[in-house]
């Protein structure tokens, strides 16, 4: 705010307005030719600290920001920087400026209480100095926390030294010098500051050409070239150090143009090992954190999952009698521990069986949805109804509903299965050849020509159809319509606690043709014996599990379907 009205001053009274200070990227929007920003632009930095973000392999950065234009003015330019490296901003951490230590630590505690240990610190000198006082008094300055700071905070460090009070006064020499004059219509400082109306000020008659002269003013200095485009000093070399107590460590040097590069220039180096050097982390530490931690009052995920006698391909559960310990396994569980591997940070879990006392399913897997679990691994179908209380993953699968039915095999194997392809046209041709007058003309020899092709392709079709009927066997289903066993009153088996009894109910069946199944084994005592005696015509389920069945039983079963699209298998 003080900048601001600072340059405003200057464009009334058209004098440049020279800072080595403010730094706030808003600060550009004002759009003033009169001002002349001599330090870096904090947009310009947030490519460094990205690049030492990178580096460094971490994934997740929380900021840590007070709520001025000064400390807010940045985060844009430092998230896109951050993202176009891959490192995500989970959380941001806004200090109000007039925040009291309390308030601080409090902000302080609820980042103890989350994963991520990288922070960037940008904010005033005075509120920077209490954040880390506080930081340091819970605990985190020790082993495992990431602090890195913006430039403004080392620049005010070291803010109105006598080398930047000397290079100030530098500058306005210079352009002054080629303007040729030594006052600019103010003899007595005194008198412009006392002015309490803006529109009251005079305007200076050489601030035109002071503004061309600043803009005109190139060097090279102590920190590399002086040159000023558009009233932005341009991009030079940002010096990475370490604070160690109350000293400090030059440990890398960013430019635009190379990126991050060792301060020992002899040096060609290609990690960051090399780039870096040896650097002190919190805590005395050399080595580099991993940029998360597991919370010390975090609690585990709460994962439930099914309880299964049956199809335990998918998810199985070990109770192991004597440590008192569950063993979760198959192919669902697989498929989370890769996702999870995948993560960029730890995910502490448990699994927990959805069972009842009596050590058996708690209920359907509709009802899981509506437990209280923070998650559910299994194999759990993508449904609308259960869509209306929990968020699926992606699919991890494909899976219909489908039916298997038993094999009606039509080959023949009786010992008369030569005379099968013998159809009563190929006899009534044959017997024509019998009949047939003698040959005593040309006419009757080209006839005769005739006959004996079509003999051949004769001869080709029958043996091509008796290889058929001899080798390939005719397998066919039972039924091939699910209405067909409504018709027929026929009874049908699904899968225990599946949404599949919804389906089969929605489509007509009622509760006494309808049998739940429980293991694979069942599946096949109850086709074997049919409905006739007392078993079932078809069992219904999701095509995946229908596949394992078929794989422990390919001749006697067939499937058939989908009879109905689902969205596939999903974790929530």
């Amino acid at each position: 705010m003080e900048a601001k009205f600072v340059v405003n001053m200057g464009d009334q009274a058209q004098v440049p307005i020279l800072t080595f200070s403010a730094s706030s990227p808003c600060l550009t929007s004002l759009g003033s030719s009169f001002f002349f920003r001599l330090t870096q632009n904090d947009s310009i930095q947030v490519k460094a600290i990205s690049d030492i973000v990178q580096n460094f392999g971490w994934r997740q950065v929380v900021p840590i920001y007070e709520d001025t234009s000064y400390g807010e003015g940045i985060i844009p330019f430092l998230i896109d920087a951050l993202q176009a490296v891959d490192a995500h901003v989970p959380y941001r951490s806004v200090v109000s400026h007039i925040a009291t230590d309390d308030q601080i630590q409090i902000e302080l505690y609820k980042l103890m209480t989350r994963q991520t240990r990288v922070f960037i610190v940008h904010m005033n000198l005075d509120m920077c100095s209490k954040l880390f006082a506080k930081a340091k008094k819970i605990g985190m300055m020790s082993a495992g926390y990431v602090w890195i700071t913006t430039g403004g905070i080392y620049n005010r460090l070291n803010s109105m030294s006598y080398s930047d009070l000397n290079s100030m006064e530098g500058v306005l020499a210079m352009a002054v010098e080629q303007v040729g004059h030594t006052s600019i219509e103010y003899p007595n400082a005194s008198d412009f500051f006392k002015a309490t109306n803006l529109d009251a000020l005079k305007v200076s008659q050489y601030g035109q050409k002071l503004v061309r002269a600043l803009s005109g003013t190139k060097f090279e200095g102590l920190a590399g070239d002086f040159n000023v485009v558009e009233g932005e000093l341009q991009s030079s070399t940002y010096k990475i150090i370490n604070v160690i107590g109350a000293t400090t460590k030059d440990i890398a040097l960013w430019t635009p143009e190379k990126g991050m590069v060792s301060t020992n220039t002899s040096k060609t180096c290609t990690n960051s090992k090399c780039i870096f050097g040896t650097i002190k982390w919190p805590g005395d530490s050399f080595s580099v954190p991993k940029g998360w931690e597991i919370p010390t009052n975090r609690k585990k995920l709460r994962i439930g999952v099914p309880l299964k006698d049956g199809f335990t391909e998918f998810v199985k559960i070990t109770k192991d009698p004597y440590t008192n310990t569950t063993a979760v396994t198959g192919f669902c569980i697989d498929v989370f521990h890769a996702a999870v591997k995948l993560l960029p940070y730890h995910l502490p879990h448990e699994f927990i069986p959805y069972e009842n006392s009596s050590g058996s399913m708690a209920g359907t897997y509709d009802d899981l949805v509506y437990e209280k679990f923070d998650a559910v691994v299994g194999d759990t179908t993508i449904r609308t109804n259960r869509s209306l209380y929990v968020d699926f993953t992606m699919p991890y699968t494909e899976s219909n509903v489908g039916m298997v039915v038993p094999i009606r095999d039509n080959k023949s194997k009786n010992a008369w299965i030569f005379m099968k392809p013998l159809t009563w046209g190929l006899w009534l041709t044959t017997l024509c050849f019998f009949i047939w007058e003698r040959v005593v003309s040309n006419s009757a020899r080209f006839v005769m020509i005739v006959w004996v092709f079509v003999m051949l392709i004769v001869t080709q079709s029958y043996t091509a159809n008796l290889s058929s009927l001899l080798t390939v066997q005719q397998l066919q289903p039972t039924v091939s319509e699910l209405n067909d066993l409504l018709r027929n009153g026929d009874i049908v088996g699904y899968s225990k606690n599946s949404f599949v009894r919804e389906i089969l109910i929605g489509m007509g069946f009622n509760n006494t043709r309808l049998k739940e199944i429980n293991l694979v084994e069942d599946g096949d005592k109850e086709l074997t014996k049919g409905t006739a005696k007392g078993g079932i015509a078809a069992f219904v389920g999701n095509t995946l599990g229908l596949e394992v069945f078929i794989a422990k039983y390919c001749s006697k079963y067939i499937m058939v379907g989908p009879i109905s699209k689902t969205n596939g298998f999903a974790h929530y």
